[in-house]
C-alpha cells in the first residue's frame, strides 16, 4: 500500500494538470469568441485561471489577448502591465505587422533586446605565421624555411552589452593554447658539405590570455541570427616551448637529435596585440541561444624579442635551441583562426524606450527570473 500511494498521487497530479490545461484552452477559445463579438469586459475573468495554471504558450496567448482587450476598453495602464508580463514570458516577442494596430503601436514603445548577454564557448584553433625578415644562422640563400599548421584549443567567456537591436559591444576574456610548426632545410651543412639537406624541425607551443574588445552586428531572425564583428585584442603569453629535432646527413648516414619542451619564452615578446574579425550564427533555444563562431586574429607586431637572441650563454634551453639546432628565429607575426561552439544567456529586462539608467541597467544584469516563467 505504501508503494502504491506515491504512484497514485503522481498520476492524480498529472490528471489534474491536464484538466487545468484543457480548461485553460477552453477559456481561451471562449475569450476569443467574446472578443470577436465585442464582449470585452468579461474577458479578464475568463482568462484569470489560465494565467495561473496554463502552459507558457497558453499564458503568452492569454496576455496577448488581455493586452488587446485593455487597449480596446481604453485602459492603457492595464494594457501596459499585461504586455510587460507577456514580455517576461517571451522577451523577444514582436507582433506581426498584420496584427491589431493598437498592439503593434504599443510594442514599439518597448525595447525587448537584452541589456547584457553572458556567453561561454570553446573550440579548436590553428596558428599561422607571417615572416617579416629571415635571420637564418646558415646562409639564407642556400636554406629553405617553411611554416605549417598545428591544432590548438581555446576557451572564452564574454559579456555582451546591447547597444540597440543590431549592434552589441563585447568584452571576451580568452585563454588559448597555440601551436605551429617550422622546418629549415639546409642545402649546405655546417661543415660545407653540398646537398647535405640537413633538416631542423620545430613545433612551437604557447599559452596565452587575451582580452578582445569588439563590436558585433547581428541580423535578428525568429530562429537563426547571423552576425559579423571586428575589434582589437591585447594579448599576454605565459610561456613558449619548442619541441625540436635535427636530422644531420653526413657521409650517407643520418644522425638524429631531439629535445622536448625547450623553454624559449625569453625569445618571444610576452605582450602583443591583434586585430580581430569574425562571423557566426546563433540559434534560439527557448530564451537562450546556441551558436557557432569563426574568428580570425591577425597579429599586429613582430613577436621576436631581438634583445634575447644572444642570451644563449645565460639560458640552457636557448643555448640548445640556438647551437644544437642552428636556429636563429625569423622576425614574424603570429595569426590565428579558431572555430568555437557556445551557449548564450541573455539577461532580459523589458523597458520603455528612453527609460534605461544605471539602476535599470544593473537590474537588467541581475534581475531574478519572472514569477510567470
Amino acid at each position: 500500500m505504501k508503494k502504491v500511494a506515491p504512484i497514485f498521487f503522481f498520476m492524480l497530479s498529472i490528471f489534474l494538470s491536464s484538466q487545468a490545461q484543457a480548461q485553460c484552452r477552453e477559456n481561451l477559445t471562449k475569450a476569443r469568441d467574446n472578443f470577436d463579438a465585442g464582449n470585452f469586459y468579461g474577458i479578464p475573468a475568463l482568462l484569470n485561471e489560465c494565467l495561473k495554471k496554463g502552459t507558457r504558450q497558453d499564458k503568452i496567448a492569454a496576455y496577448r489577448l488581455l493586452t488587446i482587450t485593455y487597449l480596446y476598453i481604453d485602459d492603457p495602464r492595464a494594457a501596459q502591465i499585461s504586455f510587460i508580463q507577456l514580455l517576461e514570458l517571451d522577451p523577444e516577442y514582436k507582433p506581426d505587422s498584420t496584427e491589431y494596430v493598437e498592439l503593434v503601436h504599443l510594442s514599439k514603445e518597448y525595447i525587448t533586446t537584452p541589456i547584457v548577454t553572458w556567453r561561454l564557448r570553446a573550440g579548436i584553433n590553428t596558428s599561422f605565421v607571417t615572416v617579416l625578415q629571415q635571420n637564418g644562422s646558415n646562409n639564407p640563400t642556400i636554406s629553405n624555411d617553411t611554416y605549417g599548421y598545428k591544432a590548438g584549443f581555446n576557451a572564452l567567456a564574454s559579456m555582451d552589452i546591447g547597444i540597440n537591436k543590431y549592434f552589441t559591444a563585447s568584452l571576451e576574456p580568452e585563454l588559448s593554447f597555440d601551436r605551429f610548426t617550422s622546418k629549415s632545410s639546409y642545402f649546405n651543412d655546417v661543415n660545407g658539405l653540398p646537398d647535405a639537406k640537413d633538416q631542423a624541425s620545430f613545433t612551437e607551443k604557447s599559452l596565452q590570455v587575451s582580452l578582445p574588445v569588439s563590436v558585433r552586428f547581428t541580423w535578428p531572425g525568429n530562429t537563426y541570427s547571423p552576425y559579423i564583428y571586428s575589434g582589437y585584442s591585447p594579448n599576454f603569453t605565459f610561456f613558449t616551448l619548442s619541441d625540436a629535432s635535427y636530422v644531420k646527413n653526413e657521409n650517407q648516414a643520418q644522425t638524429f637529435t631531439n629535445n622536448k619542451n625547450l623553454n624559449i619564452t625569453d625569445l618571444r615578446k610576452q605582450f602583443s596585440n591583434s586585430a580581430v574579425f569574425g562571423i557566426g550564427l546563433k540559434r534560439r533555444v527557448n530564451l537562450n541561444y546556441v551558436f557557432v563562431d569563426v574568428r580570425f586574429k591577425i597579429g599586429l607586431q613582430d613577436l621576436l624579442n631581438t634583445k634575447a637572441l644572444n642570451n644563449f650563454d645565460k639560458n640552457k634551453d636557448i643555448n640548445t635551441y640556438t647551437t644544437t639546432y642552428l636556429q636563429r628565429d625569423n622576425n614574424f607575426r603570429q595569426n590565428q583562426v579558431n572555430l568555437t561552439i557556445g551557449y548564450a544567456w541573455p539577461s532580459y529586462y523589458a523597458r520603455r524606450k528612453g527609460s534605461l539608467n544605471f539602476k535599470s541597467f544593473m537590474r537588467g544584469i541581475f534581475k531574478p527570473k519572472s514569477r510567470y516563467e
